[in-house]
């Protein structure tokens, strides 16, 4: 599926059209990443005629019946100074940024779903009020309240909680026999039962890895552990089997020169030292693969 992020994360794109922007201020498109105030104007209907035609573009390229549109991670600072934004939570009776986010979203939503597509928001504690009609990823923990009331009425959800599921992180943090172990299920709060898990998605960060090699070192063997959680019951599922052919999957993965992890490292068993802690917001320039190489360790 593609992904779009909104109506935050789009510092490349107001710096290519300032005017769709609260500030209306040219800047400059950041050459580091992190979290940077601004976000377009909902009360702009410039801003609302760019996002769509953006919309119908990536609808047209791509024949997924999912678009994924990120929704997190957002600044509220425009927003809350802004005179038209303020204008558009009056005339909807908002009463708080949240608020003001989830009609956001869900205009969006709107827009797509008459093209035919279904949209995806990455979760996160400001998602209430969001329409029944999206894909819930359930990326962060939300409020147990919120969840619970979600899975109760039936809503659609991709699981895969970070602390499990970000392949960019070190083995250290997330050792492959916790993620083999990883229950989608479990995740969704005491309604469950309820709710329909579409699938799982690993997530990998390309702003913390450093190039294909990185990639493939941090994704396997994390793809065929994730893969397996998604297909099998976890009645099915057998650790020790998954190790042994794991073993000979990377057989075939040397023929095509993948570079994946040691046994040791995957198993996240490493100790922690001084200058071993390997913290994700941590820039380990690479040092990671270069102290355990397959070959490098048992």
């Amino acid at each position: 599926q593609p992904e779009i992020d909104l109506p935050g994360h789009i510092s490349a794109l107001t710096a290519a059209f300032p005017d769709i922007s609260c500030s209306g201020e040219s800047h400059s498109v950041p050459t580091t990443f992190g979290n940077f105030a601004g976000a377009f104007c909902v009360g702009s209907e410039k801003a609302w005629e760019v996002i769509f035609s953006l919309l119908d573009e990536i609808c047209e390229i791509f024949e997924s019946k999912y678009v994924h549109i990120g929704g997190d991670v957002f600044d509220f600072s425009d927003w809350k100074t802004c005179p038209e934004c303020k204008k558009v939570a009056e005339k909807n009776g908002i009463t708080d940024e949240q608020g003001l986010l989830a009609y956001a979203l869900n205009r969006i939503i709107d827009h797509l779903d008459k093209k035919g597509k279904v949209a995806v928001v990455r979760t996160s504690e400001f998602i209430d009020g969001i329409d029944k009609r999206t894909v819930l990823h359930l990326f962060k923990n939300l409020p147990s309240a919120t969840l619970d009331k979600f899975a109760s009425e039936g809503r659609k959800f991709i699981v895969s909680p970070h602390h499990l599921c970000s392949f960019d992180v070190p083995y250290v943090m997330t050792p492959i026999k916790n993620l083999y172990a990883f229950e989608p299920v479990s995740h969704l709060g005491k309604n469950a039962d309820k709710a329909e898990i579409l699938g799982v998605e690993g997530l990998l960060w390309g702003e913390w890895v450093y190039d294909l090699q990185k990639v493939e070192f941090n994704s396997l063997p994390r793809m065929c552990a994730l893969g397996e959680t998604g297909w099998s019951p976890t009645e099915a599922r057998d650790y020790s089997s998954f190790a042994k052919r794991w073993q000979e999957n990377r057989k075939i993965l040397d023929i095509v020169g993948a570079n994946w992890a040691s046994d040791k490292l995957a198993r996240g068993n490493l100790l922690f030292r001084s200058r071993d802690i390997f913290i994700w917001k941590t820039a380990d320039q690479y040092g990671e693969v270069r102290r355990n190489k397959k070959g490098s360790h048992s």
